[in-house]
């Protein structure tokens, strides 16, 4: 009893540690910059300074206003949103503020994935703190989460993955009451709230109802005979997996039209989309495993889109893998370590069913991985326990080798922090990793600009526009207009064309106009010529192709720039156009 305290108590010091050694690793990246859609989901909401062009006043929406006017996703995600507003609410409004909490979150994610490896140790007979620990490290410092941590916005799949492990404890609870004959009332009130506040969260959090049930499916009944009501709650944990395959394919069925729509705005087909993520998640599992630091960020946007099942040829490969994987679980299932290892990998795949497959997402980002990598870390510490227990013999070389990986991750993960913590060294290092992102080309369009050099900003744009599927000659014409005014510059002489013939294409051109027309109500570059501008707008809708190139979004940015120019001629002349194309 003695020597079981003390293990438990050198198992606690050490897990409080390895938290300790997380939040100094992670500190450096939380003075970093607002990214991508941070500002649309959260800062501008209350007005808050977000970028150069942000608005002066300060606006604090009430909080069902805040919380229910979410659209990033269909349930608006409440949980994060509220998050969210008492963040503001009683926080000044900086991104440290923002970022630190994420990486409290993220400790206690860790703290409950230790707890979920001992409690699914002690349901194949392989209690050991040392392997839960070395587990949940791996997972703690995997450098791939830190676009997860260290991204504002992203508490919306912390929060999900961090109510779902609480919804997998609860269902573990209910399990042994349910087994051991005990009240099921706050087993189950507590597994339920849990799963509502994981969707709440995040809508893909609802994944976690069949990945709980593999954790039955895989071992239950691993350690001696199973009892009379064990048999039964797996064969009913069976049934209900089968029953939720089925009702998933029914969905996908009944909302087919619905996704298929999805994709009239995108540059991919269905089926290149699901193509291109079989490769995609057996990339995400390497950076999970063997992290490239070089290219890991948000700048996925170039990787290349799989066209059929040869080409590129790697597709064949991935597809051959995943086929070749599910006939092996099947043909080697009464082995126990390889059931071991095969778990990590269902449940990652399962995990990702929903954004890695039909819904017409953007095709790669690396925080869909957050929750999904929690597989990987369970498998790891079955793995590490069995070989322990099997092999005493080479349990300190295996000691050792884990430990030295797992510096090596460290290393890799304190690199990502220090550059995640300065906007410049994000922005030339994404560059760096992917010169064929347009994403990362705009980024440092806007660096350059910010510097007041147009000439590069230019540059970067114009290869922003041409690694961009989606992009049209507009897009690219206001973004440079954007820049200018960011650098405080006027357009150079000649530069405007004479007209705008195309529609924006994509959202990085109104995100430009939207820009230009905030800096010119608030006044924010003074050595730029507003009127020039509102006189190019003047000519762009005059086009040719009037009906085919008409933008709501160019009119409109026209009419409220000539609206603070004070020219009521032409604010009455788009009022007049906007009532006769768009009357509502």
């Amino acid at each position: 009893m003695i020597t079981s305290s003390k293990s438990e108590l050198t198992s606690t010091i050490a897990l409080l540690l390895l938290l300790g050694v997380c939040v100094w690793l992670y500190y450096p990246g939380l003075s970093g910059p607002v990214l991508l859609d941070d500002a649309s989901n959260i800062e501008q909401s209350f007005g808050a300074e977000v970028s150069g062009f942000a608005n002066e006043e300060s606006y604090r929406p009430g909080f069902w206003e805040y919380v229910s006017n979410n659209n990033a996703g269909p349930l608006g995600r409440p949980v994060s949103m509220a998050t969210f507003y008492a963040e503001y609410w009683f926080c000044p409004p900086r991104s440290f503020v923002g970022k630190s909490i994420n990486l409290a979150l993220h400790c206690v994610v860790g703290l409950l994935l230790y707890m979920l490896v001992r409690r699914t140790l002690r349901m194949v007979g392989l209690d050991s703190s040392a392997a839960a620990l070395f587990a949940t490290a791996f997972w703690l410092l995997a450098p791939l989460h830190v676009s997860t941590v260290l991204y504002h916005v992203q508490r919306m799949a912390i929060l999900a993955a961090l109510f779902s492990l609480l919804f997998i404890h609860g269902w573990f609870s209910l399990r042994g009451a349910y087994i051991d004959r005990r009240s099921l009332r706050w087993p189950a009130i507590g597994t339920l709230l849990s799963g509502i506040l994981a969707i709440g969260a995040k809508e893909n959090a609802v994944v976690v109802l069949p990945l709980v049930l593999l954790f039955d499916w895989f071992f239950l009944g691993e350690r001696g005979e199973p009892n009379l009501r064990q048999v039964r709650w797996r064969r009913t944990s069976k049934l209900a997996l089968a029953i939720l395959a089925l009702l998933g394919v029914v969905a996908c069925l009944l909302a087919s039209e619905w996704i298929v729509r999805g994709y009239e705005v995108r540059q991919f087909t269905l089926g290149q989309r699901l193509l291109t993520e079989s490769r995609i998640l057996w990339s995400y599992a390497y950076e999970f495993f063997l992290p490239n630091i070089q290219t890991l960020g948000l700048s996925h946007d170039d990787y290349p889109l799989s066209r059929g099942l040869f080409d590129p040829i790697s597709t064949l490969w991935a597809v051959t893998a995943m086929s070749l994987g599910a006939l092996t679980l099947l043909a080697f299932w009464s082995r126990k370590v390889f059931r071991y290892i095969a778990f990590g990998v269902v449940f990652f795949f399962t995990a990702h069913a929903l954004e890695s497959s039909l819904l017409a997402l953007e095709l790669y980002f690396e925080h869909r991985n957050y929750f999904p990598s929690v597989g990987f870390a369970v498998s790891l510490g079955i793995i590490g326990a069995y070989l322990g227990s099997k092999y005493p013999q080479t349990s300190r070389s295996l000691m050792v080798a884990i430990t030295i990986w797992l510096v090596v991750l460290a290393a890799d993960l304190s690199s990502q922090s220090a550059i995640w913590g300065d906007r410049t060294a994000i922005v030339l290092t994404e560059r760096a990793g992917h010169p064929e992102s347009s994403r990362a080309n705009i980024a440092m369009a806007v660096l350059t600009a910010s510097a007041g050099d147009t000439v590069s900003a230019e540059r970067f744009s114009k290869l922003a526009a041409k690694y961009s599927d989606s992009e049209t000659d507009s897009d690219h014409i206001v973004r440079f207009i954007a820049l200018s005014c960011l650098a405080n510059k006027p357009v150079p002489a000649g530069w405007y064309p004479a007209q705008l013939t195309q529609k924006l294409g994509s959202s990085s051109g109104r995100t430009s106009l939207e820009k230009i027309v905030v800096a010119a109500e608030t006044d924010r570059c003074p050595e730029f010529d507003f009127e020039e501008l509102a006189d190019f707008f003047s000519r762009a809708w005059r086009s040719p192709d009037f009906e085919s190139g008409f933008d709501r979004n160019v009119m409109v940015a026209a009419l409220r720039i000539e609206r603070v120019l004070g020219r009521q001629e032409p604010v009455s002349r788009y009022e007049e156009i906007l009532q006769q194309v768009l009357p509502d």
